[in-house]
This record gives C-alpha cells, sequence and structure tokens, in this order.
C-alpha cells in the first residue's frame, strides 16, 4: 500500500489561486471603501460647517435688533441688551484663513470659537436690507465644495442699545 505525504502541484497551485483571488478582492474593496470614505469625509465637513455656523448665526440674529447690526468686508457684528440686565451683548464674525469664527462679548467677558472650519477664500459675506439679514457662507473641503444663503428676519428695534 503506497501513501501520500504531501500536496501534489495541482493542489498546491490551485491553492495558490484560490489566495490570490481573494487577496485581489479584499485589495479592490479596500481601495473601494477608502477612496469613498474621503470623499464622504469631505462631504460631512462641509455639511458639519452649514450646521454649525446656520445655528451660531440664527441664534445671535434672532437676539439682535436690525438697529444693532454692523456690516463691513468679511467681518458682521451683531449687537444687543441683555433683556434681565440690560448689558450689552456682542457678536463678531469674521473669516480668518479657512476658519470662520465667532467672538462673544458680555461686559468683561470674551470668548471665540470657530463656528466653520472649511471656508473657502472670501467664503464669507453678509448684507441687510431692512430687518432681513443675508448671510453668504462657501465651504470647501478637497474637491467638495458647497453655497448656502442663511436669511433672516431681525427682530423690531426696541429702544437704544446701551453702550
Amino acid at each position: 500500500m503506497h501513501e501520500d505525504s504531501g500536496l501534489t502541484a495541482v493542489e498546491l497551485l490551485v491553492a495558490l489561486a484560490i489566495t490570490a483571488l481573494l487577496a485581489s478582492l479584499t485589495g479592490t474593496a479596500l481601495h473601494s471603501f477608502l477612496a469613498t470614505t474621503g470623499k464622504e469625509g469631505e462631504q460631512l465637513a462641509v455639511l458639519s460647517d452649514q450646521w454649525s455656523s446656520s445655528r451660531w448665526l440664527s441664534r445671535d440674529a434672532q437676539m439682535a435688533p436690525a438697529a444693532g447690526v454692523e456690516i463691513s468686508p468679511g467681518t458682521l457684528t451683531l449687537r444687543w441688551n441683555d433683556p434681565t440686565t440690560s448689558g450689552l451683548h456682542q457678536s463678531m464674525y469674521h473669516q480668518s484663513g479657512g476658519n470662520l469664527l465667532r467672538t462673544h462679548s458680555y461686559e468683561s467677558l470674551t470668548s471665540t470659537i470657530s463656528v466653520a472650519r472649511s471656508l473657502a477664500p472670501s467664503g464669507f459675506s453678509a448684507s441687510l436690507n431692512g430687518k432681513l439679514l443675508t448671510v453668504v457662507i462657501t465651504s470647501l473641503r478637497g474637491s467638495t465644495s458647497r453655497s448656502w444663503n442663511e436669511i433672516i428676519y431681525l427682530r423690531s428695534h426696541d429702544g437704544e442699545l446701551n453702550p
């Protein structure tokens, strides 16, 4: 009786071919996943900018009367009186590089946060027409670009703003 103690050349070639096929499919799937993830990451960053900046701008603009708005190129300043203490709030938005910064001051306290991190060059502008404040923001991340307009109706003027 004759016993086999190893693999034949055909069995070895079949096993090698199957391994190569699986490695090729895995590599292709991994490449496709990474390429898609990168593009979706760019889209997510742009949408995150839109959500964050819209949230902060809407919050501050709805507090400020039309008389408390100052606009200069690349800068939007909103001022309003605190309804309980009559102290003056001020929020200034301006672009610094790819960031949209919000600097908020109240009495002696000042804080600055980045409300958007992927702005295109000259990606922030504002205009005022009566009580309608229009803010245009353009985000750019990789090959993904998106512009959006935020239109906010300002409240009526309710007396002088405190200095």
